[in-house]
């Protein structure tokens, strides 16, 4: 009998938690449970934006060379310059951007957004309301103030 008066407020306690804190508590104890979860209902949508292509190129000159010629019967030996070369090195780069969209956080601020615009519809029928509320309380007064001066002539 003493279980019993035991075990029944324990069930009447845990009971009392909504289904959101059980899962909250569930969560909190099993962190990759909620990470798989998360994973399914935000997954990470990622768009890539081409980059424009960016093309370097650098020339180098190479100064020619001075050969000599093998000389003729009894003539001085001749050196001739050999005309320089060029070199031309093209260098293409693109550099492209990927964007990662956190789907989790667009859906939060889409809820924050709903909530807020239905607590302005909310504020502004009450703003309404009170309005209406006061004019009617103004006339009233009006017609108060204008019943005591009539009478009291």
């Amino acid at each position: 009998m003493k279980k019993i008066y035991l075990f029944v407020p324990i069930l009447l306690l845990s009971s009392c938690a909504s289904r959101q804190q059980k899962a909250a508590n569930f969560f909190r104890q099993n962190p990759n449970q909620l990470a798989e979860v998360c994973a399914d209902l935000f997954p990470i949508r990622e768009r890539v934006i081409p980059g424009a292509l960016i093309t370097k190129t650098d020339t180098t000159t190479l100064a020619g060379i001075i050969l000599p010629c093998p000389p003729a019967d009894g003539e001085k030996t001749v050196f001739i310059s050999c005309p320089g070369t060029k070199k031309v090195t093209q260098v293409t780069t693109r550099t492209d951007t990927v964007i990662k969209e956190n789907t989790a956080r667009i859906a939060e601020l889409s809820g924050r957004l709903f909530n807020t615009a239905h607590d302005y519809e909310k504020y502004k029928t009450r703003s309404k309301y009170l309005t209406l509320i006061l004019m009617i309380a103004a006339a009233a007064l009006g017609l108060y103030v204008l019943a005591t001066k009539l009478l009291m002539r």
